[in-house]
């Protein structure tokens, strides 16, 4: 989505109809997404690596259709070129699911010349997708993987390597399972999806308005409150979804204008609102997929060990954030500030607070149960979160609704069947682009294993450190922060700039 938007333009009956059509295919497309994901939650009979296709291609087909939607009409050829985006997005992954068996047990190691093809062109649709949702430094640094790839055998010294050819790379990254349908992505699709749907379900519920509140309402008793509102709101939404785009979607759109309102300047109100919702990723009992790959890939240590040593660093995040906030807008803000009580009542009132807490806490503590006590499976953990979340969310009001003065069950049904239908809907365009950019990052990773330069990295560093485990862990962390570096990048939606 561009970050500038161009005058609107005129519509006709004709356009009104396509944007109402495309309204709908989202939702339906959307609705078929997590229909697949409960699926495979509830049985679990696929194989993951094949879960993991159809999951990608439904979730290029949500988010191409998301940007259809929101593309000015008269853009017709970014509309073509985003309609081939569907088309490829959805055919491929439906071939390599109906040929699952052929690739992952036949044909290792090669395919067949018409595979090369279609893997190219689904190659460079993922590209061109993680540019479009991400911007041009991730898409670069894809790029550059993959020319690290091919002309490693012309790299001297410690990063040198005989090269890969081109067949291959795209073999690599499409027709088998890997790359882009890899061990990262299987992760997300089979643990995290789950908790993506569960804060699509809280906000079609009403749980942002409620977060909103309670940060304006601690707003009041801090001369900072006006920034540290983004930073609270941040907080609580970060430690479901677990994601920064979607945490800064969340509750930027509200706190950015609430900042700049109250007298601070546009690029502070975005910098508190992008650090803010960054912490979303480590903050635990989600953490972004970190926690899940972390529990998969270290031996003996289960996710609730990853849960209980990730929430001290987390802590610690935000409280410096708090801080950080706390004497930068203090320079900034006024001493009267802005009503705080006008910006509450402009929310939604919702229900009485008890009822509140039981419709939106007993899923969050239905969560912890079944992670952190019982221990069940992660996808178990989820699947239950969020049934009790529609149970809580829909069933509270429509058994209100029979108790009331104003007893209206037909139209509570009614409310209830829309928010939910939103909350699938808002799950699923926020799971979209994290779908994509985890299945970039699976096609870097894969591609630089085939080089051989993870672990030649690995023991330059220890050798560089001299064995000291203090010395290898700076490097490492060194070496990550000059590699992250242009990884991230802060995607303003048109409502949020500054």
């Amino acid at each position: 989505m561009s970050e500038t938007q161009s005058d609107p333009p005129v519509w006709s009956p004709l356009g009104f109809k396509r944007e109402h059509l495309l309204n709908n295919l989202v939702t339906i497309a959307a609705l078929v997404f997590w229909g697949r994901v409960l699926m495979y939650a509830v049985n679990q009979k696929a194989p993951r690596a094949k879960y993991a296709a159809v999951f990608l291609g439904t979730a290029l087909l949500v988010y191409v259709l998301h940007e259809l939607h929101q593309l000015d009409s008269d853009k017709r050829l970014e509309r073509l070129g985003l309609w081939l985006c569907a088309v490829v997005g959805v055919s491929v992954p439906a071939y390599v699911w109906l040929n699952y068996q052929v690739l992952e047990t036949t044909r290792v190691g090669y395919a067949l010349q018409h595979e090369y093809v279609i893997g190219g062109v689904f190659a460079i649709v993922v590209l061109y997708l993680t540019y479009r949702a991400f911007g041009a430094a991730f898409a670069g640094v894809v790029v550059l993987s993959i020319l690290y790839a091919y002309f490693g055998n012309r790299v001297g010294g410690l990063l040198g390597h005989s090269g890969i050819a081109a067949e291959q790379i795209i073999n690599l990254l499409t027709m088998e399972f890997d790359g882009f349908f890899g061990s990262i992505t299987q992760i997300v699709a089979a643990w995290v999806a789950l908790f993506l749907l569960y804060a699509g379900l809280m906000r079609g519920y009403g749980a942002f308005d409620l977060i909103m509140r309670v940060s304006f309402k601690t707003a009041k008793y801090l001369r900072s409150g006006v920034a540290q509102s983004a930073v609270i709101s941040s907080l609580i939404v970060g430690s479901i979804n677990g994601a920064q785009t979607a945490n800064a979607a969340m509750t930027g759109s509200f706190t950015i204008p609430l900042m700049q309102e109250s007298g601070m300047k546009g690029e502070s109100a975005g910098g508190i609102e992008a650090v803010a919702s960054s912490g979303g990723q480590i903050m635990p009992p989600v953490m972004g997929a970190a926690a899940f790959v972390m529990a998969s890939l270290i031996s003996g240590i289960g996710y609730v060990d990853v849960l209980i040593a990730g929430i001290i660093p987390a802590l610690v995040f935000y409280i410096s954030v708090a801080v950080g906030v706390h004497y930068m807008s203090i320079k900034q803000l006024p001493e009267g500030g802005i009503d705080i009580e006008s910006r509450i009542e402009d929310l939604d009132d919702g229900f009485h607070p008890v009822i509140e807490f039981v419709r939106f806490g007993v899923p969050f503590a239905v969560l912890l149960y079944t992670l952190g006590i019982a221990r069940y499976t992660v996808i178990y953990s989820a699947l239950l979160t969020c049934a009790t979340m529609v149970l809580t969310g829909a069933g509270i009001p429509l058994a209100l609704s029979f108790v009331g003065d104003d007893m209206a069950p037909v139209a509570t049904f009614k409310d209830a069947v829309n928010n939910t239908v939103s909350g699938f809907k808002f799950g699923a365009i926020t799971m979209a682009p994290i779908a994509i950019i985890i299945a970039a990052v699976n096609g870097i990773v894969d591609l630089l294993n085939a080089t051989g330069l993870p672990g030649k990295l690995s023991l330059a560093l220890v050798g560089l450190a001299g064995g000291v485990l203090l010395l290898t862990s700076i490097f490492a962390m060194i070496v990550c922060l000059v590699l992250g570096l242009g990884m991230r990048r802060w995607p303003l939606t048109p409502s949020l700039h500054c």
